[in-house]
Order: structure tokens, then C-alpha cells, then sequence
């Protein structure tokens, strides 16, 4: 019984990010290999951008109970996945915006896979 309630919260959960941004594309050879997917919700609480500060790299999410996660995105796999993504990613995330995304964990390390913006 356990088992068909989360396989009908997973399905739910993916037909809520049918409309949301997606990272993934099988088109493309994708992020590195997820050991876990894992979803978050939350507020954007701090935006990261590289070393010259034009190419958005990450971000802070702020969840419930105050916990914080920093979020990684592979700007190198993002910048394949279609023209100005990053661009956009930086554009919707701004501090103080409520999100739900969905991630790969590879070695410790939450790699940004769909976004879903919240009222």
C-alpha cells in the first residue's frame, strides 16, 4: 500500500513539472551520472555566478524550518540545452522567488535538473 501511494506521489510530481523548465533532454549526453534525484522547495535566498560574475553557477534555496541547500547548475550542459538558458535561469531566480525543483545528487555535490515556479 506504502509502495502505490509514493509511485502515485512520483507520478504526480512528474505531471506537475510537465510545464516547469527542464535540464534534462535525451538529445543531449546530460549532467553526470545521479546517484539520487531529489526535490526541494523553497525561496531563492542567494544567486552564485562564476568567477567574472556574468555566468549564473548556482544558487542558495532556503526550504522548510529555515534549512538552506546550495544548488549547482552545469553551466557547461545547460548552455547545450538551448540558447540563453542560463540567461533565463538567472531571470526567474531571483532572490526572494519561491521554486520547486528537482536535482541529481552526485558525490555529495545537488545538480539543478527542472525548475518550477510557485505563486
Amino acid at each position: 500500500m506504502a509502495q502505490t501511494k509514493s509511485k502515485t506521489k512520483a507520478k504526480t510530481r512528474e505531471k506537475a513539472f510537465s510545464e516547469s523548465v527542464d535540464l534534462s533532454s535525451p538529445a543531449n549526453s546530460g549532467p553526470p551520472k545521479p546517484s539520487q534525484v531529489v526535490t526541494y522547495s523553497g525561496s531563492v535566498v542567494k544567486r552564485q555566478f562564476d568567477r567574472y560574475e556574468i555566468t549564473f553557477s548556482g544558487f542558495v534555496l532556503r526550504g522548510s524550518k529555515d534549512n538552506r541547500t546550495f544548488i549547482n547548475i552545469d553551466t557547461d550542459y545547460a548552455a547545450g540545452v538551448g540558447d540563453g538558458m542560463l540567461g533565463d535561469l538567472a531571470y526567474q531566480l531571483k532572490i526572494g522567488r519561491r521554486i520547486k525543483i528537482t536535482t541529481y545528487l552526485c558525490s555529495h555535490i545537488l545538480y539543478l535538473k527542472r525548475v518550477q515556479l510557485l505563486p
